[in-house]
């Protein structure tokens, strides 16, 4: 409450999302926090997607008060803050489909068993002007080619003011195309970021006259825009990288290798999770640099999980890039799935075999059935199929979840 005083706050944000991963919100003014924070504030949870029937729509937003944060814009003078929040039944236990809560309780599970679950994004999006790129640029350009600059290292500014650190800002290949890269962090909190990033983009874009484009493939011949997900364990109580053995195959630990393991054989379910739309589809083609077969290597920019420069990474620096996921995802069910993937080839000791150097998409029919690549799925349906059977994902996500969001995406596949 000193800092609302203080930072002249007329109204908050309480944050939270539908199963589908889209944000909503409930502003309140300033006068009525102190309330909804030892209360919470009551909604109608049957209007928003997989929460409440009619007959019991009474739900509550309990607000999560690590989450505060002053928005990087202003109205008529007066700051806006924003406090994630946790979805709760009028008793006050958290509702099975809130998807933030699921993903809190999973990371709080193995927490106690000594591990913390760390993230770090990549999010590309398109930048576009009366539906058009608003430049000519590719891969790493400058000025006078890339006209984005400007606006992209403004935004990535804006986004400190979030809490959290644009490491790496970028054109990337396609015209109009860029990327912002976050510093990693827990899962949790880099999921809120994504969330909180895609708003501020959104809304930052705007105020330039300019459209910030997430789809998986806004344009048809344009390189798709990814969500890569950095990844790795860490000793919850010292943060040491589990991953990284000097020693070991690849430089890789046990523990690392046998969570690959679990990313590859699960690997289908978890592409629902991952690319969530029918749009997603339509990006995970050959020839565009997105995954399309259950692979994993080092540099090799053809297979589903590579291991960044696994030749030199020591220490925190070893990890694991899923290549998989776009912006359109809900990151809390995408990470809850991952970790549960991940765990479950660390209990079963799974191996991963050997990587992939060869670009992929060039080898014969025959000769990745010879190395044992088989084919993510090429639709949606195909994709809720493999959840549907995964009993990994779904106990992690818990069952109400996970029907919710079938449900859910089996009806925007038929209405495609």
């Amino acid at each position: 409450m000193e800092e609302v005083e203080r930072e002249d706050v007329e109204y908050v944000q309480l944050q939270f999302t539908n199963v589908e991963g889209k944000l909503k919100s409930m502003t309140v003014h300033v006068s009525q926090i102190g309330e909804a924070i030892d209360e919470g504030l009551g909604f109608d949870g049957s209007s928003v997607t997989g929460y409440a029937d009619v007959e019991e729509s009474d739900l509550v937003l309990m607000p999560d008060l690590e989450t505060f944060q002053i928005l990087p814009w202003k109205s008529r003078g007066k700051s806006i803050a924003r406090l994630f929040c946790t979805v709760c039944y009028p008793n006050g236990e958290p509702h099975e489909a809130d998807p933030r809560n699921v993903l809190d309780t999973y990371l709080r599970t193995w927490e106690k068993e000594g591990y913390t679950f760390f993230v770090g994004s990549e999010i590309e999006f398109y930048l576009l002007k009366n539906g058009n790129p608003i430049d000519d640029g590719g891969y790493l350009d400058s000025p006078p080619n890339d006209k984005a600059e400007k606006h992209r290292t403004e935004m990535a500014i804006d986004l400190r003011d979030l809490g959290f650190t644009v490491e790496k800002i970028h054109h990337e290949v396609s015209s109009g195309q860029n990327e912002l890269d976050f510093r990693y962090s827990d899962a949790l909190t880099t999921a809120d970021n994504i969330i909180a990033c895609r708003q501020a983009l959104k809304t930052l874009g705007r105020e330039r006259g300019l459209d910030v484009n997430y789809e998986p493939k806004p344009i048809p011949d344009g390189m798709g825009n990814g969500l890569h997900c950095h990844h790795s364990l860490g000793d919850s109580k010292t943060g040491q990288n589990l991953f990284y053995d000097p020693g070991g195959k690849y430089r890789m630990s046990d523990l690392a290798r046998h969570f690959l393991g679990g990313e590859l054989v699960h690997a289908p379910a978890l592409t629902a999770l991952a690319a969530s739309a029918p749009n997603s589809y339509d990006r995970l083609v050959p020839g565009y640099e997105a995954p399309v077969y259950v692979s994993w290597g080092g540099p090799n920019r053809t297979v589903m999980t590579r291991t960044p420069g696994y030749e030199v990474r020591s220490g925190s620096g070893m990890r694991f890039e899923y290549r998989t996921p776009d912006p359109l995802c809900n990151p809390y069910l995408l990470f809850t799935g991952l970790l549960a993937v991940g765990m479950d080839g660390v209990d079963r000791e799974l191996d991963p075999g050997p990587p992939a150097s060869e670009n992929i998409f060039e080898m014969t029919e025959e000769e990745r059935e010879s190395r044992g690549i088989t084919i993510l799925p090429d639709s949606l349906h195909k994709a809720l199929d493999a959840l549907h059977a995964d009993d990994v994902i779904r106990g992690a996500l818990g069952e109400k979840m996970t029907e919710t969001y079938i449900d859910r995406k089996r009806e925007e596949s038929f209405n495609c």
